[in-house]
């Protein structure tokens, strides 16, 4: 008899009780699903990295968070320091990059150089794999990382006052970027680069398109050098993914419209690196048969419609620029809104209109076919100094606090997650629901791995009732059947869960303002035996009981928060309070009310201890502000047969 495991004693009366909770608009809509594959989702979902310190809990957000990719910027201050100077041509810079590639441990001091690492980056403890912590935890996790190299280009001026090729300025940029390269791909197997971001934008003002494109190929040059060495000494197999132009913009392929440019009056900045990506620069090797080998563009807003009609066409002419052939594309950073915009306005990714419209436009990168996706950013850092923080970022630090420790994430953070979750690691991305209702949009996809199959649908209107038909995925009767939720109410707690019925067919009751994804896992499903509460023991971390879980849990709160609603978190661990990791998030209202946490992908093992911690979301509230009891704190372990 095959067993698995399933909360159903609480997702009725969460149910039930979402319903009275909501009072949806009488309008009806529906979501039908479609069985035809038409490509893949995102191979990589993730961040724009902020500081990961020895000592901080930043690394358990990360892992909550589910992403499998993040963009990290190489910080200029530890670049190596300029060679001794010569006055060669081209003839000496040939020579110096044969001497370097012959033998790259020669090159440079490695152990000053990741001693300064190290020291940038805070500091090495026991177990960081090389000297940069932060990217040490990444690859713990297998997170792919993508490495911004940019440069200060009056570091390394390329031309002479007087115009003349300055060879070894191109040389010391040449190095730089090499030796770096090196470093990340021997150490980290890192194989994304980009090399200048956003070449478009005003700040950039003074570098002209020749310049630019020049640095482009010094840089493309030396990164695919670096890890073709890397590939010789070590035996490894990786694959150089350079991606330009880094635009400020999607559809900026052309010159500007609207906001002229005067180095892009007939050129335009993706344009340009069509034209020129497979052209060398004097002297370049045979390392470098491409400058890129990825399109990359970044872009903010909080128009669905926009990515749906700009994307295709973007891919479109960028094809017709590469002899009709397609290259993969990427959006490096992407938000709903940049830091400048929120600072005008009293919002937040926690107001209504802001975090469900990460939901929206997430499923309308997943429909029009994105291939990487970066979130800009990770956290809401300092503004520079003015009293301010930069709120797209979609997590909360104290900035005065050396460690930069999480303190608490947005729901606009919860809405990233649940895109994650739903979409990365390149599914088999199913045609485009079909929607009756208006301010609904939706995607799907299937784990073709293990035939979970999942559905996202964002609500940027009023409260409904939302008919979901699921028949085209043929899944099974009884399957297990998740719904998450990010609102007004839920923080991306488990919101309803069933077992989908014979007909595949269910009604979702949409809050105003929400993203729900729902979640089928066909390799779960039976009949219900048993429900068995946990005890909890009282004190100040909450815990409960260790105790033997037989396999995979729902983890099921019921408590009440007094006076006002009170967002807490769920930890769970072998029973190391050092080492819990972060589970999930839920909002207690001041009345009596169930809430679930969704902590299947944790518990990975027949037997496995697990302890389970509630804390307040504002670690300033002490254990008065809401009640935790025998009563209260439950873990549902039911068996399907």
């Amino acid at each position: 008899m095959k067993k698995a495991i399933f909360l159903v004693a609480a997702a009725l009366s969460l149910l039930v009780s979402a319903k009275a909770q909501n009072a949806p608009n009488p309008q009806s809509a529906t979501v039908t699903v479609s069985s035809q594959i038409v490509g893949r989702t995102p191979a990589l979902i993730g961040y724009n990295m902020g500081d990961n310190f020895p000592g901080s809990n930043v690394s358990n957000w990360l892992r909550y968070s589910e992403m499998n990719g993040a963009r990290f910027w190489w910080p200029q201050p530890v670049w190596p320091d300029d060679p001794p100077r010569w006055n060669g041509g081209l003839a000496q810079f040939e020579a110096q990059r044969a001497q370097l590639g012959a033998n790259p441990m020669a090159g440079l001091d490695w152990k000053a150089y990741e001693a300064k690492v190290g020291q940038h980056f805070k500091g090495i403890p026991a177990g960081t794999i090389g000297s940069v912590f932060s990217l040490s935890e990444l690859r713990k996790m297998g997170v792919e990382v993508l490495v911004m190299l940019s440069r200060s280009t009056p570091k390394h001026p390329f031309n002479t006052a007087d115009g003349a090729p300055d060879w070894f300025g191109r040389w010391t940029y040449w190095r730089g970027v090499y030796l770096n390269a090196f470093y990340l791909a021997r150490t980290y197997d890192v194989q994304r680069f980009q090399l200048f971001n956003e070449p478009d934008h005003p700040a950039h003002i003074h570098i002209e398109q020749s310049d630019y494109l020049r640095r482009l190929q010094i840089g493309s040059d030396a990164v695919q050098a670096a890890i073709n060495d890397v590939n010789r000494i070590d035996g490894k197999s990786l694959r150089a993914q350079i991606s330009a132009p880094v635009s400020a913009g999607m559809i900026v392929f052309g010159p500007r419209q609207g906001r002229p440019d005067t180095r892009d009056a007939k050129t335009g900045w993706g344009e340009l690196a069509m034209r020129h990506r497979r052209e060398n620069f004097s002297g370049s090797s045979a390392a470098n048969p491409e400058l890129f080998q990825v399109y990359a563009f970044q872009s903010y807003g909080r128009s669905p419609a926009r990515i749906s009609k700009d994307l295709p066409k973007l891919r479109q002419l960028v094809a017709g620029a590469n002899g009709g052939v397609a290259l993969p594309l990427i959006v490096s950073e992407m938000n709903v809104s940049t830091a400048g915009d929120f600072s005008k306005k009293p919002e937040t990714l926690d107001s209504a209109g802001y975090y469900d419209a990460f939901g929206a436009i997430a499923a309308a990168y997943v429909n029009a076919g994105i291939d990487e996706v970066y979130v800009f950013r990770l956290t809401q850092t300092d503004n520079l100094g003015n009293g301010q923080v930069k709120k797209n970022g979609t997590h909360i630090i104290d900035n005065r606090d050396p460690l930069k420790n999480i303190t608490s994430s947005t729901r606009g953070a919860e809405a990233v997650r649940l895109f994650m979750r739903g979409f990365k690691g390149a599914r088999a991305r199913m045609a485009e629901p079909t929607v009756t209702g208006k301010d609904l949009h939706t995607a799907g996809a299937r784990d073709e791995a293990n035939g979970t199959s999942t559905l996202m649908v964002t609500n940027l209107g009023a409260a409904r009732n939302v008919s979901l038909d699921l028949s085209a995925w043929k899944l099974p009767q009884g399957a297990l059947t998740t719904v998450e939720e990010v609102s007004a109410t839920h923080h991306g707690d488990v919101r309803m869960v069933l077992g989908l019925p014979l007909a595949g067919k269910m009604t979702l009751t949409m809050a105003a303002h929400s993203i729900a994804l729902v979640t089928v896992r066909p390799t779960l499903s039976g009949t219900p035996r048993a429900v068995v509460p946990v005890a909890v023991e009282q004190g100040t971390l909450r815990a409960l009981k260790p105790r033997a879980m037989k396999g995979r849990v729902m983890l099921a709160l019921q408590a009440t928060a007094h006076k006002t609603p009170l967002r807490v978190r769920v930890y769970g661990g072998t029973g190391d309070v050092a080492q819990a990791d972060l589970l999930g998030q839920v909002v207690l209202q001041p009345q009596s009310a169930q809430a679930m946490v969704d902590v299947t992908r944790y518990v990975t093992a027949a037997g496995q201890k697990m302890v389970f911690q509630i804390v307040p979301d504002d670690a300033r509230l002490d254990a008065t502000a809401f009640s935790i009891g025998a009563a209260q704190l439950r873990v549902f372990e039911a068996f399907w047969q």
